[in-house]
């Protein structure tokens, strides 16, 4: 019996350490961004890891990864382990957007990502730099149409919304918006400022102390109403544009993360977006609170690519790189 016991204790000390190593989260968790740091969008990946940390006991951290078109972010969920350490923050246009530019994607949409939530839509705008001689869009679109070539856009390069918007416009006026890659919105807003580049599409949010400096100018903004920050600022569609993508953001894991934890995951998120005090600073960060259920956010993603295919094949814009 004594040897019996013995057997059974040191059975039980070997099942110990197997599961305090099933509990997710039991170590630190990264949150890759495929966008610099500074943005309205880095800012509130923060406040969740931060809010994640608290409630799940485990660290969440940002890695920032620009660059690539903001495919390399992506990358790093889709080959990472499947255990839900590494999640990544990824914009609806490496879903959307990008299969329909890029060839050669470093990742496969459709197989690669499970998705874990949707966060926020951004409220984006057409901004132009304030030496630009043009104060409204009709403005914008004479001097386009009258020096084609000759204006400047900053976008999050090929296969990007910003690009899309580029070449969306240029198409419907019949004329050539100048495409210069950035790696995110602060550099583009840089640019933007010292008049480097002429016009560029951004979510709002991106602006940051920009705004009232008086370096550039906001002629029009995204979505149905206009922005209560902006009241003045006509939207796209009292403008003449017509362009119906909007830009979302959400977190993903590898597709083979088991759906436990990112049920857990999710559960937490949700929390975070029922509380007003978060929902209204989103608000004020020209950022449209989201969440919901990862059932629904892969819903609105299918949705997404086909209405977003639609219009890639009404304007006949897309081609590969």
């Amino acid at each position: 019996m004594v040897r019996n016991m013995l057997a059974l204790l040191l059975g039980l000390q070997v099942l110990a350490p197997v599961g305090a190593q099933d509990v997710y989260p039991s170590r630190t968790v990264r949150i890759v961004q495929p966008i610099p740091p500074g943005s309205s969008t880095d800012n509130v990946i923060r406040v969740v890891a931060e809010r994640l940390t608290k409630a799940l006991g485990a660290t969440f951290i940002v890695d920032n990864r620009p660059g690539g078109g903001m495919t390399i972010g992506p990358q790093a969920c889709s080959n990472g382990k499947p255990d839900g350490y590494t999640i990544c923050a990824i914009a609806s246009d490496n879903f959307t957007v990008q299969p329909h530019f890029l060839d050669k994607l470093p990742y496969d949409v459709e197989k690669d990502f499970k998705p874990v939530s949707l966060l926020f839509y951004n409220v984006d705008g057409l901004i132009a730099s304030a030496g630009l001689e043009a104060n409204s869009v009709a403005e914008v679109r004479a001097l386009a149409q009258a020096k084609p070539g000759s204006l400047n856009f900053g976008t999050n390069g090929p296969g990007t919304t910003s690009d899309l918007f580029r070449a969306s416009v240029s198409e419907d006026w019949k004329s050539e918006l100048t495409a210069i890659p950035y790696p995110g919105g602060p550099p583009i807003v840089l640019a933007l400022a010292a008049n480097q580049i002429q016009l560029t599409r951004l979510g709002l949010g991106s602006i940051g102390g920009q705004l009232g400096s008086g370096k550039i100018k906001v002629l029009a903004v995204g979505g149905a109403n206009r922005s209560r920050q902006l009241p003045s600022v006509p939207t796209y569609a009292e403008a003449g544009i017509s362009f119906p993508v909007r830009v979302w953001w959400g977190l993903f894991v590898h597709a083979a993360t088991p759906d436990t934890i990112v049920r857990r995951l999710n559960t937490e998120i949700q929390k975070i977006f029922a509380d007003p005090a978060f929902r209204e600073s989103l608000d004020t960060q020209f950022l449209e609170a989201a969440g919901g259920s990862e059932e629904s956010f892969a819903r609105i993603i299918e949705q997404d690519k086909k209405s977003t295919a639609n219009m890639i094949r009404q304007f006949g814009l897309a081609k590969k790189q």
